[in-house]
């Protein structure tokens, strides 16, 4: 939903899950759905221990058009369970 409707969203605090994928070059972090839609996680530093881990985050979402980027402030990170 967040990227079907990022306009919709820009701005707003949201929680979502999905599993966290990297980058190298430059080094970057951002959630994956299984549809394979992604959001960017800032800041790296609390992404990174969950690398190829499914979790769920609460964060400030936000998109910029021009650069079609879009990326959550993240306020909360917590190992994603399924039978929540």
């Amino acid at each position: 939903e967040l990227a079907a409707q990022a306009t919709h969203y820009n701005g707003s605090v949201v929680r979502t899950r999905g599993r966290v994928r990297s980058f190298d070059s430059p080094r970057h972090y951002w959630l994956e759905d299984r549809w394979g839609n992604r959001v960017g996680l800032l800041p790296p530093e609390q992404a990174a221990p969950h690398l190829d881990r499914e979790i769920s985050v609460r964060g400030r979402f936000e998109y910029n058009p021009q650069r079609r980027g879009r990326y959550i402030s993240l306020d909360a990170v917590e190992p994603y369970d399924a039978a929540r």
